[in-house]
This record gives structure tokens, sequence and C-alpha cells, in this order.
């Protein structure tokens, strides 16, 4: 697999690329790179953290037949327009027709605002991908709940799955997470340690956590959104033998809640 470094700097007047280029309007075009599988984080920065500058890692998947891509294209959107387009090029691609690239976008946090971005590549033939979009919070909410709140995990009784199916299969359990302050008003953007013990990288790989549709090692590391909460999806696998017995785990600085969740064959 090719893996592709590209700095970009971001800031409320725009970035450090060149200009958004002369892309081919598709017509001429032999073939089009595709790109998916857009992960990024953090998604929200506190204001003024990292000494006026923090650093987005992410990373991008992307197919090309013709084993030309040459440039990614990043457009920039704050609250009230866009700040920026501009295109940076992509090194050392060497007719590889897939392969990932990793970004590092550095942001400035010294405005609190809400930068929503377009990412697209380019072949050398001007050939224009589909793009992936996403966004970055600046705010001063945020980063660890203070130590009188309260992390509820929904539903809060312990989740108790019996299967005595002969083979082991995969499903779905969805868990809501929500943080409030003593006075009962929910917290937004607040990062959560999300853990399970059977979950993987855990060598049996029972269970795997997810963020939105990304699968993600335990512990992993998301926060709340502006109503103050989260959705967590809890793949886990039953039935064939199988049994097992934990807690799930969600923490914020000093603050702690936990669910039970058990898999069981039925037998006695």
């Amino acid at each position: 697999m090719l893996f592709i470094l590209l700095v970009v700097f971001l800031s409320s007047c725009g970035s450090s690329g060149g200009g958004g280029g002369n892309p081919n309007d598709g017509n001429n075009c032999s073939h089009i790179p595709v790109i998916s599988n857009l992960q990024y984080s953090p998604k929200v920065v506190e204001l003024n953290s990292g000494g006026e500058a923090a650093s987005i890692f992410g990373s991008l998947d992307f197919t090309d037949s013709g084993g030309d891509v040459s440039n990614l294209r990043l457009k920039v959107f704050n609250s009230n327009n866009m700040i920026s387009d501009d295109t940076f090029t992509v090194t050392g691609v060497n007719g590889s027709t897939v392969g990932t690239i990793l970004l590092q976008v550095i942001v400035d946090t010294t405005v609190e605002d809400t930068y929503s971005f377009e990412i697209s590549v380019i072949d050398s033939e001007g050939c224009v991908s589909n793009n992936l979009t996403g966004e970055v919070i600046i705010t001063d909410d945020g980063g660890d709940a203070p130590a009188t709140a309260t992390i509820t995990i929904s539903p809060a009784a312990n989740v108790e799955v019996t299967d005595g199916t002969a083979s082991a299969s995969w499903s779905t359990k969805n868990f809501h997470i929500s943080v409030k302050d003593a006075n009962d008003t929910p917290l937004k953007y607040i990062n959560l340690h999300i853990s399970y013990i059977w979950a993987v990288p855990n060598g049996n790989g029972l269970v795997q956590l997810y963020d939105g549709t990304t699968p993600k090692d335990s512990p992993m590391l998301v926060q709340t959104d502006a109503n103050g909460g989260y959705n967590l999806r809890f793949d886990f696998q039953s039935g064939g033998g199988l049994s097992y017995s934990a807690n799930l785990q969600v923490s914020s600085g000093s603050v702690f809640g936990s669910t039970g969740f058990s898999v069981n064959t039925g037998g006695s």
C-alpha cells in the first residue's frame, strides 16, 4: 500500500497551497480517480489550544486505474463563506493505482468558528475525483467534563444477549451517551474515552466499536455533539458457544460512567 503525506496550514484567512488549478471537465478523461474512507481526528478543537495552532491528522484512500494522481484539492469554508480553494501536489505515486494519502492539517485556534471542507484529487489529465466532506469546530466549549458532571449511558440497565445457535455471527447494539453538568444542562463537545475489554484490538476481537461507520480500536476518543450526546455503534459476536461479560466504560477527566454488556449461550 502506498502512503503519501501532505501537510496543510489552515487559518481563518486561508491556507498555504497553490491556486485551484484547471481541472478537466470530464469529457476527455480516460479514467477518473475515486477517493473514499476519509478519516480525521480531532473533529473538535479547544479555542486557543496548542499555542494558537493545532494539528488535525487524517487519511483518505484513492483508486486510479491510470496510476497518475498528481494533486489534492482542498476547499475550505467558515461559517460565512469560502475562505480558500487550494491545490497541493501529490508526489510519490509512481504509477500506483491504489493508495492512501495521509493528511496533517494545521488549524488556527485563535478564532472560534466551524470550518467545513471539501476534498478531491486530480490526475495528470486534470480529471477530478468525487468529493469527500467534513468539518472541524474551534470552540470555547469542550475539553474534559467538569468534576461535577454526570455521564449517562442508555440503555442504563445491563444488556444481556442469549444466543444458543451453533455458529457465531455479528450483531449491532446502539448506545446513547450523554454528559450533563450539575444543573442538568447538556455539555457539548466534551471528550469521551470509550472502552470495552473484549473489543478490538483485544486478541479475541469479540466486539468492534465504531465512530459513526468507522471502526475504532478500544479505547477510542470521541466528543459529544452540539446537544451533549454521542451515539455509539457497538458490534458484537454471539452464538457458536461464545460467552463473555464486561462493563462498557466511558470517562471524561475524573467523571466516569458504565453499563454491563454480556453474551451467553443460555445453557445452565
